[in-house]
């Protein structure tokens, strides 16, 4: 029995491509948290995320949930999509 190390190396234009990674068609809920050191500051970087989703994808919905915390204020965005493919290139327009 051999072994054979294989290094070959593909590359795609700047594409990283992570291996065993499934796009469920369901998977379009992106969840963002947001933590700040008062409720007014986490509802400005809440609004900021929310007018970019509902300027490009006018029909996606918006959950919330604040959580108060000993050093300041958590805030749980959920944004649905209407599919996949708009969490998803919404999600790398933010990086």
């Amino acid at each position: 029995m051999s072994i054979e190390k294989n290094d070959d190396v593909c590359e795609a234009c700047g594409v990283l491509v992570e291996l065993g990674s499934v796009i469920h068609e369901d998977d379009n809920v992106l969840s963002l948290p947001i933590t700040a050191s008062d409720q007014a500051q986490a509802r400005v970087l809440a609004d900021q995320l929310i007018n970019q989703a509902k300027a490009k994808y006018a029909d996606c919905e918006i959950e919330e949930i604040t959580e108060g915390l000993e050093a300041g204020v958590a805030l749980q965005l959920n944004i649905r999509f209407s599919c996949t493919a708009e969490r998803l290139i919404f999600e790398m327009a933010l990086r």
